[in-house]
């Protein structure tokens, strides 16, 4: 063989091996492979986590301070903490540190795959839907606070009331 024919036969070889793969003819990297089902049950366990959606709704706008996410969000600071350790388990947040007055602060951002889910969740009612379950709870909390103050100016009147069905004349 001569070397034209080894040649040939070389760029035939690597056209045949660059057309099984159609990543490697385009200039792009190969799509990462992340998203698979184990790690869509494990999102699904975290967003479905009270303060999960709204965790990541939250850093939307950039990296806070876990004072801030505390003051901003309505859960406790041990749900808070719960949350940002499985978000950052989960490669969807991380820590910055911000040199300030010689003393480095902690800031917690979303990564880019944190960005992909938020993306998702914008594309739906979740934060919509979370904002009013919120906002019904702290409705039905004052609306129970409200009976239990009536229950307690009125507790001669209910057990007036309660005596009578007990002798029949309720």
């Amino acid at each position: 063989m001569n070397r034209l024919h080894i040649y040939i036969t070389l760029l035939q070889t690597l056209q045949s091996a660059m057309d099984s793969h159609d990543y490697e003819q385009s200039d792009e990297p190969p799509m990462p492979d992340v998203f698979d089902e184990d790690t869509v049950n494990e999102l699904q366990d975290f967003l479905s986590k009270a303060g999960g959606v709204m965790l990541l709704d939250e850093l939307a706008t950039g990296a806070e301070r876990f004072v801030t996410l505390d003051q901003t969000l309505d859960m406790s600071s041990a749900t808070l903490r719960d949350r940002l350790d499985q978000a950052d388990e989960l490669d969807l947040v991380e820590v910055e540190i911000r040199t300030q007055d010689d003393e480095g602060r902690k800031y917690w951002k979303l990564t880019d795959r944190g960005e992909v889910i938020r993306e998702e969740i914008q594309k739906t009612d979740l934060v919509r839907i979370q904002k009013r379950i919120r906002e019904l709870q702290h409705e039905f909390d004052g609306e129970v606070d409200s009976l239990l103050a009536q229950m307690k100016a009125r507790t001669d009147e209910m057990n007036e009331k309660y005596g009578k069905f007990l002798i029949g004349g309720g």
